[in-house]
């Protein structure tokens, strides 16, 4: 009998070391030596964080050690909800640019304990906590509903549940596990960690040994391409066995004479989850004929990476192999800035810690296609760290602003007004981060923009703002007409196009009560948003004789 592996989630106590480390230790460990969080990047708090993760496995281990002594048929009492600490010695030192942190004494509630398993026990939707600069943490019940769902098999009608692994010893999980299976039996092996060793050297001997593969992982979604007819192509079925043979896909056709460029954008699971647009581009002037065939080689191998190869004409282009099948989907943004990561990554161990200045760009402007302007900031910081550059300092300001760090934005606003204090951008923007914090900077600054600079557009919305509450409805409506005037001028020229001016726009035209003018700009800043990733003219189409066969 074949054993189907149906999810691809990752999930082991590695994770409630990792929260428990951020959540309590991390905490406790910056106030021990006078520093904040917010004083360190995130790959530098991950730094301390790696050195935090035996302390936490440790106290985590204790705790659940003694709470399984006191529970009884997988019911822990409510001693589990004290805080009764249970406390450990371990010299921690860590070196940061910051000064060298120490601590040699940690401990962790049976309170701090149950609510960082909370966050793996959660039922229903929104079983996936997301915590920004931390990743994400997995509920256990993720790949466990998975694999009923995709098993059919109701859990009722599931016998035994054998747990195997050193996480199972945890009784929060054999609480919420009997809570959960209550018609089945939960098996307890005595040693939970030896039958995880034992089968994996069953797997290994049958599997090298004797080419026989017990567990077959498949294909959790269709692998599909969009083309220009009513569906899309599926190329690659749900539940195909992993791996597969080499699969060939020859009825996809140019969809138009000339066409210099076929683009083949691939989706898992439907058109909304796009991995990668496929270009094949035409050597010859004249583009490919109409009809012209497409052929594609699809294959995945066992580390269940997708590997795709296209043809036209002869001319051949092929994808970097690709892992559609995680549970957590990404977007083609997505896996751009992971690629720049690992590029970064991999420069700065050949090069002594110290990835290029053009990698780092690179980098930062992929965290920037995904929206990540936090990301995008620690990278253009570290940046300017490695290349110095005062040009920088406001841009850096204008990220941590934009992913709602203001105190951060503020101080490299500082930076570069210090730097040059007529550099009216960065008293706007320290201006119009405190708005909200400290009003008389807001004024004083937002004034000293418009001062250094009287045609500056924003400054004179702002200014014309503080104007208005101030009552000076004349100098207000000046200041808003002569922005509005030139922007509007910018927008109907087609050279007013990010979404953030057009917003101004929108914004200022409000003030002067020009709601449609202001909805139009805003209906453009969407379309602008909403971009589409690839040009419908270049898709490739069924061939029509074989419509009807796919």
């Amino acid at each position: 009998m074949e054993l189907i592996e149906p999810t691809f989630t990752k999930l082991g106590g590695d994770d409630i070391d990792r929260y428990i480390t951020y959540h309590y230790l991390m905490p406790r460990f910056l106030e021990a030596n006078g520093k904040k969080k917010e004083q360190f990047r995130t790959n530098e708090r991950k730094q301390i964080a790696s050195a935090l993760y035996k302390v936490a496995e440790r106290l985590k281990i204790l705790v659940n050690k003694t709470l399984a002594t006191l529970a009884s048929d997988f019911v822990i009492p409510d001693v589990k909800l004290s805080d009764s600490k249970t406390e450990i010695e371990s010299e921690v030192e860590i070196i940061t640019n910051k000064g060298t942190l120490k601590q040699n004494k940690f401990y962790l509630t049976n309170k701090e304990l149950t609510e960082t398993m909370a966050v793996f026990l959660k039922q229903g939707f929104g079983k996936t906590t997301r915590i920004k600069g931390e990743d994400e943490y997995n509920s256990i019940f993720s790949p466990i509903e998975s694999a009923i769902k995709k098993s059919k098999t109701p859990k009722e009608e599931i016998d035994y549940v054998l747990l195997i692994g050193g996480s199972s010893k945890s009784p929060y999980i054999q609480e919420a596990l009997h809570s959960y299976f209550e018609d089945s039996e939960i098996l307890v092996p005595m040693d939970l960690q030896t039958h995880v060793s034992q089968g994996a050297a069953i797997h290994s001997l049958l599997f090298n040994g004797m080419n026989k593969c017990l567990i077959q992982p498949i294909t959790s979604e269709p692998i599909l391409i969009i083309t220009k007819d009513d569906r899309p192509k599926i190329i690659l079925p749900a539940g195909t066995e992993i791996p597969c043979n080499t699969i060939e896909i020859d009825d996809l056709v140019t969809s138009r004479d000339g066409q210099k460029i076929v683009e083949l954008p691939i989706c898992v699971g439907n058109t909304t989850k796009m991995l990668f647009n496929l270009k094949i581009e035409s050597s010859m002037p004249n583009g490919f004929p109409i009809n012209t065939p497409i052929q594609l080689v699809i294959e995945v191998n066992a580390d269940k990476m997708l590997i795709i190869h296209a043809t036209c004409m002869g001319t051949i282009c092929h994808v970097e192999p690709l892992s559609p099948f995680a549970n957590k989907e990404l977007t083609t943004e997505e896996r751009a800035a992971l690629k720049a990561e690992r590029q970064a990554n991999l420069e700065a161990e050949q090069n002594g810690g110290v990835p290029s200045k053009e990698t780092l760009i690179t980098l930062k402007q992929a965290y920037l296609k995904i929206g990540n302007d936090f990301k995008a900031a620690e990278t253009l910081e570290l940046q300017n760290e490695l290349y110095p550059n005062v040009e920088n300092l406001n841009s850096i300001g204008v990220l941590y602003h934009n992913s709602g760090n203001n105190e951060k934005a503020a101080e490299f606003f500082e930076q570069a007004i210090q730097q040059n204090p007529n550099n009216e951008y960065a008293h706007f923007n320290l201006g119009n981060t405190m708005k909200f914090i400290n009003k008389d900077v807001y004024k004083r600054e937002v004034r000293k923009a418009y001062e250094l600079n009287p045609n500056y557009d924003i400054a004179l919305i702002e200014a014309g703002r503080i104007d208005k509450a101030e009552g000076k409805t004349e100098d207000s409506n000046n200041k808003f007409h002569r922005a509005y005037d030139h922007m509007l001028q910018q927008w109907k020229t087609n050279t007013l196009k990010d979404s953030a001016s057009l917003g101004w726009l929108a914004a200022v035209a409000r003030e002067l009560g020009e709601n449609g003018i202001a909805n139009q700009v805003m209906a453009s800043a969407k379309k602008l948003e909403n971009e589409s990733y690839y040009n419908e003219e270049n898709l490739s189409k069924i061939r029509d004789n074989m419509l009807t066969n796919n």
